[in-house]
């Protein structure tokens, strides 16, 4: 049989830039999908997708950023929001069509030479030893077989359909345990308003009373007129409510009468990313690996910078002629230096708001102890100045628990900064450092359940 230099699992954002970056290095790539051509690029989501990913892509792989038809809309911000207070945040990015911006780069990457083979899903890693030679894959008549590889891409989205197929005992440093409370279930709709909505150049992320703790209603513009609304929680999470009733009340809220144009369902991951995201002959990349942001869920923009690293290292594999564990190891250092220490910190910002609830979130806007400023020191890992502390305790009286619970949340991020500081540079200290790891944040994590 022949072997492929690298197969990929999912034409996604994840997986359609692994294509290109592995083409553009002179590989031989397979790009295989469930869906038709027709289907590749259609996603219910938010549509936001940040400049700071696409500028990115840019530079590093020549990819021209969202355009024309590709943009319904451009934003400047996005804003939290509970009890009627907002903290907007600095971040330029475009409310794309993720069916015609997917369908270009899919053309991108045919045009590179890339083989595409649809209607065609990944089943399973195919193993030899301690190392993944490909994958079994089933065609759409249900006929079966492997596919061989030098290096298998999984970018398979939230179903992570290769990874979790990989044996613990072979593979004992990356996780194939699937966790329903990693995950949220998600309704959205496309509507036409009536008149010039006020969301213009805005993302707004609105934390209520009446939404399960860690989800929250979104209302993004989409044009002038268009608006895309959702809504969403953890799945580990029962509402006697369903998801389309909640979106459909809440709506009553700010629009009596508009159109749907669009509407749907989907499951996105809501958690801190893969501590190891790679085995030898194997890398994940995209919602397979959680590169979602744990906070707002907004994955398009970190898959597809995934993408570009899973690309770049497994072609720097294979030129070298090295594909083992070790060799691929760069990339999570990679992904954690780029966006996933980020990521960890908003999933420890995430778990304090479920320890204080709605009320205690609405009490930190309302008293303007949670700032723009305060959330930016916090996110970017800084320490918070002596004047935000003595406006924090000023703010605070009389309910100084919430002080503690700050300061309890900066002591967490120090930790965890210390933490991937010490990243091992090879497998070798992984099992040791991913334990402590994996303690911490489980003590975080059980602690707000």
């Amino acid at each position: 049989m022949d072997e492929l230099d690298v197969l990929i699992i999912g034409a996604g954002p994840a997986g359609v830039i692994s294509a290109i970056t592995c083409a553009k290095m002179g590989l031989e790539v397979l790009l295989v999908d469930s869906k038709s051509f027709d289907q590749i690029g259609k996603k219910v989501c938010g549509d936001g997708l940040f400049k700071s990913f696409t500028s990115f892509l840019e530079k590093e792989v020549g990819i021209i950023q969202p355009h024309g038809s590709e943009v319904s809309d451009t934003f400047e911000s996005m804003v939290l929001r509970a009890a009627g207070v907002d903290i907007p945040f600095e971040g330029q990015g475009f409310m794309v069509d993720r069916f015609l911006y997917g369908q270009r780069l899919l053309k991108e990457a045919i045009d590179l030479g890339v083989n595409v083979r649809v209607e065609t899903k990944g089943i399973k890693a195919q193993v030899d030893g301690n190392c993944v030679i490909g994958a079994i894959v089933e065609e759409k008549n249900g006929s079966q077989y492997f596919i061989k590889a030098k290096i298998t891409i999984d970018s398979s989205g939230h179903n992570c359909q290769i990874r979790k197929t990989l044996s613990q005992n072979l593979f004992p440093n990356i996780e194939t345990r699937i966790n329903k409370s990693d995950f949220a279930g998600s309704y959205r709709e496309i509507i036409r308003v009536n008149e010039d909505h006020l969301f213009q150049k805005k993302l707004f992320l609105e934390f209520r009373r009446d939404i399960p703790i860690g989800g929250y209603f979104w209302i993004f513009t989409k044009g002038k007129r268009m608006l895309n609304v959702g809504i969403g929680w953890p799945m580990n999470i029962n509402s006697q409510k369903g998801m389309k009733k909640h979106l459909w009340d809440i709506l009553e809220d700010y629009y009596s009468d508009y159109e749907v144009l669009e509407r749907g369902g989907h499951t996105v991951p809501m958690r801190y990313p893969l501590m190891n995201a790679v085995a030898s002959g194997f890398i994940v990349a995209g919602d397979a690996a959680f590169h979602a942001n744990p906070f707002s869920a907004e994955g398009h923009g970190p898959a597809l910078v995934a993408g570009y690293y899973a690309g770049k290292t497994a072609a720097d594999a294979i030129n070298k002629g090295n594909f083992v564990e070790d060799q691929l190891w760069k990339y999570n250092h990679n992904i954690l230096k780029h966006f996933g220490g980020i990521h960890i910190r908003y999933q420890l910002i995430l778990e304090m708001l479920r320890k204080i609830q709605i009320t205690g979130l609405e009490f930190l806007l309302k008293r303007s102890i949670l700032t723009e400023e305060l959330m930016k020191q916090i996110v970017d890992g800084e320490s918070i100045n002596i004047l935000s502390k003595l406006r924090i305790v000023w703010r605070s009286f009389p309910y100084y628990g919430i002080i503690f619970k700050l300061r309890k949340l900066q002591k967490q991020i120090y930790l965890f900064e210390k933490l991937l500081q010490s990243y091992p540079k090879n497998p070798t200290g992984f099992p040791h450092w991913n334990a402590q790891f994996n303690k911490n944040m489980n003590l975080i994590r059980d602690s707000s359940s």
